[in-house]
Order: C-alpha cells, then structure tokens, then sequence
C-alpha cells in the first residue's frame, strides 16, 4: 500500500511518517511540502490513501483534494488542518473527500483507523 503526505509543516510529515510506518512498516510513505508536481507522484504510484494539510498556498486544500477525487476516485483522501474550526468539519463533509482531521487529534487509533479502511478499498 502506497500513502502520500502533502503539508508544509515539516513536523507534521516526519510525525506522521513515523506514526504510519511504526502501524505497518510495509508501507510506501512518500511526502511532499506542496503540491507542485504531485499528481505525476500519485499516478506513478498510485497511492491508497493520501493525506493533505489546509492550509496550502495556491489553489484551496478542499478545492484540490476534490479535483483528485475526481482524477483518482479510488484514493481516500483525508484533508488534516491545524485549526479544528467546526466552518472547516461543515466545508470538508459536504465536499468529495473521505476524512478531515485536527492534526492534533492525529492518535495512533485513529491514523490506524484510516489506514485500515483505506486497505479494505485498495485495490491491490
């Protein structure tokens, strides 16, 4: 299973990395700090699950993960933001993404969680 970190946040990405790879070490993670040429990323390695911080420069986090929903819809994305304002919880449930997590609520349960049901929809 291939998973792709999107943030700006170095910390966020090394914290992340390390979380998903001590759940299964099986796992391909690659990061990026933008999204400057990563949809050649994903479909080079078609990802299962993809995980992208609000904010990002340019074009809208929500705006985005949408658009590669739409390329890739058996990708789960899930949008992580540093604020867990209850506009962002309304603007990610009634877009196309699958998850939207505060980066500090990122537990090991819930990471694991997603990781999970990313499996069970991958199509390996």
């Amino acid at each position: 299973m291939n998973v792709i970190i999107v943030s700006p946040y170095e910390p966020v990405r090394s914290v992340l990395r390390r979380l998903i790879e001590s759940i299964d070490p099986e796992i391909s993670v690659k990061e990026s700090p933008n999204r400057t040429g990563i949809t050649a990323v994903i479909k080079e390695c078609c990802p299962a699950l993809i995980f992208l911080s609000l904010p990002t420069p340019a074009e809208g986090g929500i705006q985005w993960a949408e658009r590669i929903k739409s390329e890739f819809p058996d990708t789960t994305v899930v949008v992580m933001t540093r604020y867990d304002y209850p506009e962002y919880t309304t603007l990610a449930t009634t877009s196309a993404i699958d998850r939207f997590i505060a980066e500090e609520s990122m537990g090991r349960r819930g990471i694991e969680g997603i990781i999970n049901e990313a499996k069970t929809g991958c199509q390996l």
